[in-house]
């Protein structure tokens, strides 16, 4: 590891006079071994990958949220979301910039902290939010799928989720979930817009307005209303893993204020419409949506929010299984290599030359030879010896001062390239 203060900590060749994994752990041996990482991503397609991640179940529930806050909290709360979430995002690509090969923030942490146990600190912070990220929108789709039909149960309704989810993570490469992401992001904002109308012309008797306030009433329902306000501008869990997806990450800048724009006005256009439609009415439930009478058009809504949580968690997903796979392919390969060497060690005949065969005394070398020709074979044999006890001795004591890429790739497997339809790749 060669650190330079202008560019940060950098992986680069070992130095040959070196003892690898005297410094570098197993797991370092394996990334470092890895082939390096190419993105493809634009930052047009990366603008709607940012707002399928962000701009999910939260915009629905954001009538709620305005009633509980009142006016001018809420919009003024949303407002400072906005640029406290967008500077923080320009925080994340400033230190993407510094520390390029970073690609996550476990990485990020074991290169600025130098500190193992930063790494997992991190790790367990990101892949267990990731993990509930990916169970909750499962737990979305099973809901909705039974909203849909109320014969379903939970367990087959979970089942169709998993099939469903399994189908849409084929997707593999982040330029196809870039496609999938832009159907994430319809089929979010068609339920909405539909719903308002849906609503904006229902019956007044059945659908009375409420009252508005310019401040909450109550202060509990306020700060959970916070969260919820907050927890729709989420997503920086995955933005290293997105820039490092980006054909140009020096544009990931143009990406996010782009999308957090449009998120503000977004979450200010829904969440006033529908407070100055409904304000503190009992029939307004969270998501707005359940609030629709039954019909076709409830189908509809509900089917489409089944589209989008199956669009938008193939991106949190897939990043999940990315990084349990890089850790897991390699030393699963290792394990299975080390089991069937130790078989072919016991069935195949030792292949190492025997040492006291090549030293004793060779009786095939004619006595009324020539002396020049007895010592050009004797000179061989001279060879065929020396060449023995090294190969027994680099059996036992592997070459210190082999290069970085020799160490490296000695015997470490790679992983299975995770953005092709193979088989080792779909099963992860």
């Amino acid at each position: 590891i060669d650190f330079n203060e202008n560019q940060g900590v950098i992986p680069n060749e070992i130095d040959e006079s070196d003892e690898v994994g005297s410094e570098l752990s197993v797991g370092e041996l394996i990334a470092l071994a890895q082939p390096d990482h190419h993105g493809h991503l634009t930052w047009q397609l990366l603008t709607f990958v940012l707002l399928s991640e962000v701009v999910g179940a939260g915009i629905l529930s954001l009538p709620s949220v305005f009633s509980r806050l009142g006016w001018i909290p809420a919009l003024s709360l949303n407002f400072m979301f906005f640029l406290l979430t967008s500077y923080s995002g320009l925080l994340i690509f400033r230190a993407s910039q510094a520390f390029p090969h970073t690609r996550s923030f476990p990485q990020l942490f074991r290169t600025v902290f130098q500190s193992k146990s930063a790494y997992g600190y991190a790790a367990f912070c990101v892949y267990f939010l990731l993990f509930f990220y990916t169970t909750g929108d499962l737990l979305v789709q099973s809901s909705s799928w039974m909203a849909i039909s109320t014969k379903l149960s939970r367990p087959f309704s979970l089942l169709i989720t998993f099939f469903a989810s399994l189908l849409v993570l084929q997707a593999r490469s982040f330029q196809n979930i870039a496609a999938v992401s832009i159907i994430g992001v319809i089929t979010i904002l068609l339920p909405a817009t539909l719903s308002i109308v849906q609503l904006f012309t229902a019956d007044r008797a059945l659908y009375p307005t409420g009252n508005t306030a310019l401040f909450g009433a109550e202060v509990v329902p306020a700060l959970v209303a916070v969260l919820e306000l907050l927890y729709s501008y989420a997503g920086h869990v995955v933005f290293l893993e997105l820039i490092s997806e980006m054909r140009t990450p020096a544009h990931f800048s143009r990406s996010l204020w782009t999308s957090q724009t449009i998120i503000m006005l977004l979450y200010s256009a829904v969440g006033s419409i529908m407070y100055a439609l409904a304000g503190d009415a009992q029939w307004m439930q969270s998501p707005f949506t359940a609030s629709l009478p039954p019909g076709g058009l409830k189908f509809v809504v509900q089917l489409l929010i089944i589209v989008h949580v199956t669009a938008a968690g193939a991106i949190n997903a897939t990043i999940l299984t990315r990084a349990v796979q890089n850790v897991l392919e390699p030393l699963v390969k290792l394990g299975l290599r080390s089991v069937f060497r130790r078989k072919s060690r016991k069935h195949a005949p030792h292949d190492i030359p025997n040492l006291r065969a090549t030293t004793a005394i060779d009786h095939t070398i004619s006595t009324r030879m020539p002396v020049g020709e007895w010592k050009d074979v004797s000179s061989t044999k001279a060879k065929e010896r020396e060449e023995a006890q090294n190969t027994i001795e680099a059996s036992n004591h592997p070459n210190p001062t082999a290069t970085a890429e020799e160490h490296l790739h000695r015997g470490i497997p790679r992983v299975a390239d995770q953005d092709a339809w193979t088989l080792p790749a779909v099963l992860w």
